[in-house]
């Protein structure tokens, strides 16, 4: 099931003309907007009323100003903080918002985004190279990361973040949250890589409303090809 987005100023002129005119041919142009704007306050009333009957939130925490936050404290620099921000916009076009809180999509953009400057298998997390079907090379555990869990108490939330420790859990955010989160975001942006050869024209048309970034893409992709052909050597 796709959304056809329509303007509200649409659908008031046609409900318009269903009640005042049934039987002519429609001509939404023909409904001045002083008549819309008058039915546009009791629809949104009713809207509203609908929404919270069904239990509908409407309370909503964007994750931007949080990932702005994480950058800092990771002393992200410029490139990286770029890199991640274009992921967080990404992430709108598919449903990981409605999965996941904004401290999954602040935090597990910013984790890709660290991840995508490194393409050698060897210091990039098992756990990634799994995700992105990549035989992880046989390492020692080095006592902070063993099989994607953390080891140890939880400390109080850092003043830096150590990018080569699992840091998210400090903000309440579980690996296997941003496992997901990566998962699919990759997958999302590999349907774009114009070197898989994966999406077709017809489905690039259906989504023309909802591409992501061309840049992120030709990164995702030429970063998982590299780091494929690096643990094949």
């Amino acid at each position: 099931m796709e959304e056809t987005i329509k303007r509200l100023r649409d659908i008031l002129a046609h409900s318009y003309l269903l009640l005042t005119r049934p039987g002519d041919a429609f001509e939404p142009q023909s409904v001045g907007s002083a008549v819309t704007d008058k039915m546009r306050p009791a629809v949104m009333s009713a809207e509203q009323f609908v929404l919270d009957a069904i239990g509908f939130d409407f309370r909503t925490t964007h994750p931007h100003m949080l990932f702005v936050k994480l950058a800092r404290l990771a002393n992200a620099d410029q490139a990286c903080a770029r890199r991640g921000w274009l992921l967080l916009a990404d992430a709108f076009f598919t449903t990981l918002p409605v999965q996941y809180p904004a401290a999954v999509l602040a935090a597990g953009s910013l984790f890709l985004a660290h991840s995508l400057a490194c393409d050698d298998p060897e210091k990039t997390h098992p756990w990634v190279l799994r995700v992105l079907s990549v035989q992880p090379p046989a390492r020692e555990h080095n006592g902070k990361l063993e099989n994607g869990h953390v080891h140890g108490k939880r400390k109080r939330r850092p003043e830096t973040l150590d990018m080569d420790s699992e840091w998210w859990v400090e903000f309440d955010v579980s690996t296997e949250d941003i496992q997901g989160f990566v998962r699919q975001i990759v997958d999302f942006y590999l349907l774009f890589f114009s070197s898989s050869s994966v999406a077709s024209p017809e489905f690039i048309e259906r989504h023309q409303s909802g591409l992501p970034s061309r840049e992120m893409s030709q990164q995702i992709g030429q970063w998982r090809m590299k780091l494929g052909s690096a643990a094949i050597k």
